[in-house]
């Protein structure tokens, strides 16, 4: 049971995640704000966390799915 809650709450947090940077970067589009970031061919560690960010929630939402669907094997003595 514990291993289905720590799933859901992995796979939670990968959502959040994808979904804060779509929203996030489609309001700051639609305002015409100019980027807060450099775009991702520049050296800064803010742009490069900002091109990393859909890959660590994909890759969260693989791993909660993962755990979530772990089964436990009971063995008959």
């Amino acid at each position: 049971m514990q291993t289905k809650t720590l799933g859901k709450i992995i796979f939670f947090i990968g959502i959040l995640t994808m979904f804060v940077y779509s929203a996030f970067s489609f309001l700051w589009a639609l305002s015409g704000i100019p980027l807060p970031y450099p775009l991702a061919g520049e050296s800064d560690l803010f742009g490069l966390f900002a091109l990393m960010t859909p890959p660590i929630g994909a890759l969260l939402m693989v791993i909660g799915g993962l755990i979530y669907g772990k089964k436990i094997k009971k063995t008959i003595i």
